[in-house]
C-alpha cells in the first residue's frame, strides 16, 4: 500500500517537482513561473474530504478545489488514502513574499470543518 503511494508520488514529483506532505509540514515553496503539489491524508469513506477555501486564493490558484484522491492499495474496507492538490502562481506572485492557503476537512453538506490546515506558501525564484 505505502509502496504504491510512494511510487505514485515519486512519479508526480519527477514530472512536476517536489510533492509536499502536509501531514509533516504546512510550509511549501513555489517559483513565480511554476506550480507545486501537496498531499494530505484523507478518508472519504467517512464522508469527510479536504477542500481548499477559495477565499484564500489570489496570489496562488488551483483548478481543482477538492484535489485528486488517491485510494489506499490495502483493499481494506474503509482504508484511507491521500488527496493531491496542485497550486499555480498568478501574476500577483512576488519573489520573496508569502501567502497563506487554507484547507478544510469537512463533509460537503456541513458548514463547519472538523480540521483546518493553514499552508504557508513561500514564493521563490
Amino acid at each position: 500500500m505505502k509502496f504504491m503511494i510512494i511510487v505514485f508520488l515519486f512519479a508526480i514529483s519527477f514530472i512536476s517537482g517536489e510533492v509536499y506532505n502536509l501531514d509533516e509540514s504546512s510550509e511549501v515553496s513555489i517559483s513565480k513561473e511554476g506550480s507545486l503539489q501537496m498531499s494530505i491524508s484523507s478518508n472519504p469513506t467517512t464522508g469527510y474530504y479536504w477542500y481548499i477555501d477559495e477565499s484564500t486564493l489570489g496570489v496562488v490558484t488551483t483548478d481543482n478545489l477538492d484535489g485528486d484522491y488517491i485510494s489506499s492499495q490495502s483493499h481494506l474496507l474503509g482504508a484511507g488514502g491521500s488527496q493531491i492538490f496542485t497550486l499555480y502562481c498568478t501574476d500577483l506572485c512576488v519573489e520573496g513574499e508569502n501567502t497563506s492557503v487554507k484547507l478544510e476537512y469537512m463533509r460537503s453538506w456541513e458548514k463547519e470543518p472538523i480540521e483546518i490546515v493553514d499552508v504557508t506558501v513561500y514564493i521563490v525564484s
